[in-house]
C-alpha cells in the first residue's frame, strides 16, 4: 500500500498536454452542437484539420506561419458574409466558425490562441440555440462549463511555465474543483432562467433559418404526390388533452375548395371573422398543442376548432386559423374545440363550393354518368350516404404506391385501377357530390394519433397526414364525410405496448416537458409564478391564467434550486479533512465523553496529563506519542498507521464501556 501512494506521490502530469488534450475536447464540444445542422463539407473539413493538427503535434515538427493562418482566416470570414442571406444568416456564420476552429487547432498555439478556440467554441453553442434548443444543448452547455473551467485554470499554469508539470493529485483537485463548479451552475442557470424578464416579440427570429424538413401538410394537393409523406414517422405536433373517442381524432388544417382537375387548392371561400364562433354544439375540448416548425402558417385543432390563443392569429368561418408568417420554430398555442360531426352554414355560402374544372379531356362526363348511377333518385343525405357506400364497398383498395398520375387521374382511379391514397378517395367523393349538385369540399389535416399516457398528450406524426370530405346537408350545414374505406391506410389510435415501445413514449416525454418548461416558458408564466407567490404571502396578486397546479410545481422548483445551490456552495467552502485531522478529531471526541475537553490553547502532551484515569492516559499518550512522529513533521500517515491509531481509539471507547458495565 505504501509503494501504491508513494507512485501516486511521483505522477505528475505535463501541464501542457493537459492544456492541448481539454482545449481538442472544448472544440470538439463546440462543433458537435452545430454538426447536425451545418453542410457534411464543412464538417468534414473540421474533421480532418484536427486530425491533422494532432498528427502534426505528435509527430510532425512542421510549423505553419502565422501569417498563413491570418489569411485563411480572413478568407473564411468573407466567404460567410458572402453566403449569408436574409432567410440564412446563421448556418454559413457557423460553417465558417467551424473552419476558423480547424484552422486554429492546426496553427502552434499560445495563451491567446488556446483563448480564441474557447470563444469560437462558446460562439458556436450559442448559434446551435438559434437552430434547435433542444435538451441536446443542455448537454454540451454543462459539457462545455466543465472542460473550459478546469482548462483555464491549467492555462494559468501554463501561462507561468509551459514546461511545468502537476502531481496527479493537484490535477485531482482541479478537476473536483471543475465539477463542483459546474454543478453549482446548474441552480444559478435555472433560477436566472426562471427570473430573467422574456418578451413575446421575436427579436432574433431573423436569424432562424427556414425550416427544410418534408411537412405532411400543404396548402395544395395533387393527387399521386405525396405517397412519401405516409411513411415519415416525425411528431409534426403533440397536443396535450384527455382522451377522446377515435371517431373525433380529426385535426382539421385547412379548407381546400378548389379543383383543376389534379390539384386541389384554397381560394379564400372561408372569410376572415373578427368574433369566434358560438353557433357550434357540442363538447368543448380544451388542447395546448406544441407545434414543431414545418413552413406553413396554419394551425391544427381537434374537430371542429373554435377558439386559437396566438398573437396576431388570423381566423376564418370555415374554422380554419393562420399565423402571420410560416412556422419557422417550435410554437405553442391553446385551442378550444367543439366535438361535432356536422358545422351550421347557410346556402350561399354552400355553393361557393359547386366548382368543377374545365372538362377539355372529355372526362367529367363520364365520371357524372357514374355518379348519376350511384344516386339515382336520392336527395341531400340519402345521396351522400348512396357515394359514400360505393366507394367504401370493397371494390376499391386503399394504396399508396403505384397511384395513378396520368393527365386524368381520378377517372383512372374510378374506372381503371381503382386504387389509391386518401386523396384519391377524397377528390372521387368531392367531385360526385358537385356533379350530383351538393356543395362539397376538402379539408387536410391529421386523422388519428399516439396516445402517451405518461405525458398526458397526443402524438401526431407526418404520416397521419389525412383528406376528407364535408358535403352540404340542408338543415344541418357542413358534415363530416370519410370515404376512405375503414380499416385502410387511415392511422387511428393504437394500443403499442412493449418495452420498446414504452421506452419510445418516455423519451418522447422528456421531449414534451422539455418544450413545455423551457422553450415555451414566456413572460406570461412569469406573471403568474409572480402572482402565486403574491397571493401565497396574501399580497394583492394578478389576474392569473395559470392554473394553480403548475403554479406550485414553479414555486416548489424555485425552492430545491435555491437550496441545492446553497448546499452546493457550503460543500465548495467547506475545507477539506486530511486523514491526520480526522483522526485527531475522532480522539478527542472519544476523550471528550469521558469528560475531558481539550482547550485550543493547549497542545496534545499538556492535555493528557490532565486526564485522571490512568488506563485513559496511558492509552491517550500511546496514541499522541505515534500521531506526534507524523502529524508535527507534516509527514503523511500511512494506512497502516491509521488503523493502529484507530485501535487505540477504540480501545478508549471500550475503556468508557468497563466503567460504566
Amino acid at each position: 500500500m505504501e509503494s501504491k501512494n508513494l507512485l501516486n506521490a511521483k505522477t505528475r502530469l505535463k501541464v501542457e498536454n493537459l492544456v492541448k488534450g481539454f482545449s481538442y475536447a472544448i472544440g470538439v464540444v463546440g462543433f458537435l452542437s452545430v454538426a447536425r445542422d451545418t453542410g457534411i463539407t464543412y464538417n468534414l473539413l473540421f474533421i480532418s484539420l484536427s486530425v491533422f493538427a494532432v498528427y502534426r503535434e505528435s509527430r510532425l515538427n512542421l510549423v505553419i506561419p502565422r501569417w498563413a493562418i491570418n489569411i485563411i482566416s480572413f478568407l473564411l470570414i468573407a466567404l460567410a458574409l458572402m453566403r449569408m442571406t436574409q432567410d440564412n444568416m446563421v448556418v454559413p456564420a457557423l460553417e465558417s466558425l467551424i473552419a476558423l476552429l480547424g484552422v486554429k487547432f492546426v496553427e502552434e498555439k499560445k495563451f491567446r490562441d488556446y483563448m480564441q478556440v474557447y470563444a469560437i467554441s462558446i460562439f458556436l453553442l450559442a448559434g446551435s440555440a438559434l437552430l434547435s434548443l433542444d435538451m441536446l444543448f443542455l448537454t454540451f452547455f454543462f459539457s462545455l462549463v466543465f472542460l473550459i473551467t478546469m482548462t483555464v485554470v491549467l492555462l494559468t499554469y501554463y501561462s507561468e511555465d509551459s514546461a511545468m508539470e502537476l502531481q496527479a493529485s493537484t490535477a485531482i483537485k482541479i478537476v473536483y474543483r471543475a465539477v463542483l463548479i459546474t454543478l453549482i451552475s446548474i441552480p444559478i442557470t435555472i433560477f436566472f432562467f426562471i427570473i430573467l424578464p422574456r418578451t413575446n416579440y421575436p427579436l432574433l427570429n431573423f436569424l432562424n433559418r427556414a425550416a427544410t424538413g418534408m411537412s405532411g401538410f400543404t396548402d395544395s394537393i395533387t393527387l399521386g404526390e405525396i405517397s412519401d409523406i405516409f411513411e415519415d414517422n416525425t411528431v409534426l405536433f403533440r397536443v396535450k388533452m384527455n382522451k377522446v373517442d377515435d371517431k373525433f381524432l380529426y385535426w382539421r388544417g385547412i379548407v381546400l375548395d378548389h379543383f383543376d382537375g389534379r390539384t386541389w387548392r384554397s381560394m379564400g371561400a372561408g372569410e376572415e371573422q373578427k368574433l369566434w364562433r358560438t353557433d357550434l354544439r357540442g363538447v368543448r375540448i380544451f388542447q395546448s398543442v406544441f407545434l414543431e416548425p414545418y413552413n406553413n402558417r396554419y394551425f391544427f385543432g381537434l374537430d371542429k376548432p373554435t377558439y386559437v390563443h396566438y398573437p396576431k392569429v388570423k381566423r376564418f368561418d370555415d374554422l380554419t386559423f393562420r399565423a402571420p408568417e410560416n412556422v419557422m420554430r417550435k410554437i405553442k398555442y391553446d385551442a378550444i374545440s367543439i366535438l361535432s360531426d356536422t358545422m351550421p352554414a347557410n346556402i350561399a355560402e354552400a355553393n361557393k363550393n359547386l366548382q368543377l374544372p374545365f372538362d377539355k379531356l372529355g372526362t367529367l362526363s363520364k365520371v357524372k354518368e357514374l355518379a348519376g348511377s350511384i344516386v339515382e333518385n336520392r336527395k341531400g343525405e340519402n345521396a351522400v350516404n348512396a357515394l359514400q357506400h360505393y366507394l367504401n364497398s370493397g371494390a376499391f383498395r386503399y394504396s399508396i404506391r403505384g397511384m395513378p398520375v396520368s393527365k386524368k387521374p381520378l377517372e383512372e382511379f374510378l374506372f381503371d385501377r381503382k386504387e389509391g391514397s386518401c386523396e384519391y378517395y377524397a377528390s372521387a367523393m368531392a367531385v360526385m357530390l358537385r356533379l350530383s349538385g351538393i356543395p362539397a369540399r376538402l379539408v387536410g389535416g391529421f386523422r388519428g394519433g399516439d396516445y402517451n399516457d405518461i405525458g398526458g398528450y397526443y402524438m401526431v406524426p407526418q404520416k397521419y397526414a389525412h383528406v376528407w370530405v364535408e358535403a352540404y346537408i340542408e338543415g344541418k350545414g357542413w358534415k363530416r364525410i370519410e370515404p376512405t374505406p375503414a380499416g385502410s391506410g387511415i392511422s387511428t389510435v393504437k394500443i403499442r405496448k412493449g418495452f420498446l415501445r414504452g421506452l419510445q413514449f418516455f423519451i418522447d416525454s422528456i421531449n414534451y416537458y422539455w418544450s413545455a418548461a423551457v422553450i415555451n416558458y414566456n413572460l406570461e408564466k412569469q406573471i403568474n409564478i409572480v402572482g402565486s407567490l403574491m397571493k401565497a404571502f396574501k399580497q394583492p396578486s394578478l389576474r392569473l391564467s395559470l392554473d394553480k397546479g403548475e403554479a406550485a410545481r414553479t414555486s416548489l422548483l424555485i425552492i430545491a434550486t435555491a437550496a441545492f445551490a446553497g448546499l452546493l456552495v457550503i460543500l465548495l467552502k467547506r475545507k477539506r479533512q486530511s486523514p491526520e485531522d480526522k483522526i485527531l478529531n475522532s480522539f478527542l471526541a472519544a476523550i471528550g465523553k469521558h469528560g475531558y475537553r481539550k482547550s485550543s490553547s493547549e497542545g496534545l502532551e499538556e492535555f493528557v496529563a490532565k486526564i485522571r484515569d490512568p488506563h485513559i492516559r496511558k492509552d491517550a499518550a500511546t496514541f499522541v506519542s505515534k500521531f506526534q512522529q507524523f502529524y508535527y513533521r507534516d509527514l503523511k500517515i500511512g494506512k497502516d498507521e491509521l488503523n493502529r491509531l484507530a485501535d487505540i481509539i477504540t480501545k478508549v471507547k471500550r475503556r468508557r464501556a468497563d466503567l460504566n458495565r
